[in-house]
């Protein structure tokens, strides 16, 4: 039985490595790509049921990664997430809801309880 496939999407090498050890460890096959662009490639070439990216990159960033995945049939599910939580949460909901995508969640910034 193939493992479920997940790209996580960030220019940040130290979350893509957390992330991919995370979601390996829970069974799933993961990909990585530092940006939307290289995100696009990686899904030519072989589809994903999941995308996780980051919000702010550089090339192509995850509104617009978002606003191509959502074009095509079928669409992936896609997380996306940020550390930008100050300004974020005034305009990411409407920007979100006009991208098709049913929640959203920052992730968090410090770990300490």
């Amino acid at each position: 039985m193939l493992k479920p496939r997940v790209l996580v999407v960030d220019d940040d090498e130290g979350v893509r490595y957390t992330l991919r050890e995370i979601l390996e460890s829970s069974g799933l096959e993961v990909d990585v790509a530092c940006d939307g662009v290289e995100a696009l490639e990686r899904l030519q070439l072989q589809p994903a049921q999941l995308v996780v990216t980051d919000l702010r990159m550089p090339r192509m960033d995850g509104m617009e990664l978002l606003r191509k995945l959502m074009a095509q049939n079928p669409a992936p599910r896609v997380v996306v997430i940020t550390a930008m939580v100050r300004n974020v949460r005034q305009s990411m909901p409407s920007r979100l809801a006009r991208s098709t995508t049913s929640a959203n969640h920052s992730r968090p910034t410090s770990w300490s309880r």
